[in-house]
């Protein structure tokens, strides 16, 4: 199967440092899950 953009559903996925975010740049949902992993933001 050849990957292209209508079936990689992580085309323009961008990747962050986690310690480098702040509850001013995630979701409600992304917040509660980094800090259910233990992060504190």
């Amino acid at each position: 199967m050849e990957i292209n953009k209508i079936n990689d559903d992580s085309l323009g996925a961008e990747f962050f440092e986690i310690e480098k975010l702040t509850k001013d740049n995630l979701s409600a949902i992304a917040i509660m899950e980094l800090e259910k992993l233990g992060y504190s933001l």
